[in-house]
């Protein structure tokens, strides 16, 4: 009688280790499958193309008074040779310099960009006024064969094939 209740508790005992195994390496197939269709969502609309070179996190944000949100810049150089390229933000066609602004902040050095090659910037954007707002800024990344330094690249540079991709965003403080 012994051997038959040792035999029924192992046989128990092995079936409900099969059904947990089972369970787990199932649940964690939909979870990869899940988070990689996620990832995928999320890179594909930011990563930039030789047709549309620049690309916005989001183009409508809403911040709550007091807080703050990160906004992340892709551009890939679509040109044939490398460009200095350099990101600016402009509200009402006025630079908004990052040095100067602390409800903005960027970096505005300019970068060599291979071509073909993505760049990604970071802003910060955050509610400085404490008071609800609406607030449209472009972003414009500026490229050109060379610039000089300190200065600003130039768009528009005459025999340095410059150029610039722009986008718009708006921010909503509530």
């Amino acid at each position: 009688m012994a051997n038959v209740k040792g035999a029924f508790f192992l046989i128990l005992a092995l079936a409900m280790l099969l059904v947990g195994i089972t369970f787990i390496n199932n649940t964690f197939k939909n979870i990869k499958a899940k988070t990689g269709e996620a990832m995928e969502l999320t890179e594909g609309a930011l990563t930039p193309t030789k047709d549309d070179p620049l690309k916005l996190e989001y183009y409508s944000k809403s911040i709550r008074r007091g807080e703050s949100a990160s906004l992340t810049i892709s551009f890939m150089n679509p040109a044939s040779n490398a460009k200095y390229c350099q990101l600016s933000f402009y509200e009402n066609d006025t630079l908004l310099e990052p040095e100067s602004e602390d409800w903005l902040v960027y970096n505005h050095n300019p970068v060599s960009i291979a071509p073909e090659q993505i760049s990604i910037w970071k802003a910060a954007i955050g509610d400085k006024e404490n008071r609800e707002q609406t607030k449209l800024l472009a972003a414009v990344v500026c490229c050109a064969d060379s610039y000089e330094e300190g200065e600003s690249v130039s768009c528009s540079a005459e025999n340095n094939n410059g150029f610039e991709s722009r986008k718009s965003i708006a921010i909503n403080i509530i």
